[in-house]
């Protein structure tokens, strides 16, 4: 049986899950959360993850839920970084990073800097070299200072009908999101792909083709997904045939005899 494992790492005051197998079969994971989401939109996958044998962790950016409560209009896009370093210090020794959405634009810049034994983006968003089109200055200075999750944009990103109490539970989780994250995002994170020394692997379910563009970026695996929408890799019913691609990845590259 996994042990369970949950903190609040400070000063950041973000929150930090873990479940962890008594045999463990390679290195740990660090799942990163979306916009408005959270380390407990992980739960399917700290459990499919932990109970073959891989320490999983899943961390709340600041501001979010679970994390200590902040002013969320003064988070800034290096914060989340640091968020994931003071996690990976928690941790005790580098993990491959999961990144879902935001959280995968998040994961890009951290290895640009920082060890990281492998990263799989999850419907990432890109990196600003790939940005097809970058708004201009007037429209992002009309960005609120905060940004309030929609229950709305919540049904239009799982894809799917899901049971109206298990919406109501994941909206009640989601968090408002700092406009100056997002408009630093919006103008586009620069990421310089010879920098990020870690094995990549794409997983998208949004666009083939940015599947294919992330990949050619970072000379990385890919598997592109049909039918399944952003946030239903996360909350639809098909989220384990997400993890189970994501899971033969990394067992393949990572795995080693069960200690």
């Amino acid at each position: 049986m996994a042990v369970k494992k949950s903190k609040i790492l400070e000063p950041e005051g973000v929150l930090l899950l873990g479940l962890i197998p008594e045999r463990r079969k390679g290195p740990p994971l660090l799942f990163i959360h979306g916009r408005h989401g959270s380390a407990h939109d992980w739960q399917h996958y700290l459990e499919y993850f932990s109970s073959r044998g891989w320490p999983s962790y899943a961390l709340s950016l600041r501001g979010h839920f679970g994390s200590r409560a902040r002013e969320i209009s003064e988070i800034r896009f290096p914060d989340f970084l640091q968020d994931v370093r003071a996690s990976v210090e928690e941790i005790g020794e580098v993990p491959v990073l999961v990144g879902f959405s935001m959280g995968g634009r998040v994961i890009q810049k951290y290895a640009e800097t920082c060890p990281a034994r492998g990263l799989v983006l999850l419907n990432s968003t890109e990196p600003k070299a790939l940005l097809e089109r970058i708004p201009p200055q007037k429209v992002l200075e009309k960005i609120p200072p905060i940004v309030y999750p929609e229950i709305e944009g919540l049904k239009r990103s799982i894809g799917e009908e899901i049971p109206e109490d298990e919406l109501q539970e994941i909206y009640s989780r989601m968090r408002p999101e700092s406009g100056m994250v997002l408009r630093e995002m919006f103008s586009g994170i620069e990421v310089d792909p010879s920098r990020v020394r870690a094995p990549v692997f794409v997983v998208d379910t949004d666009s083939e083709r940015k599947c294919q563009k992330l990949a050619e970026f970072y000379r990385a695996d890919s598997s592109f997904l049909q039918g399944i929408g952003h946030g239903g890799v996360i909350w639809g019913r098909r989220w384990k045939e997400v993890a189970e691609v994501i899971y033969e990845w990394i067992n393949e590259r990572f795995s080693v005899p069960a200690i």
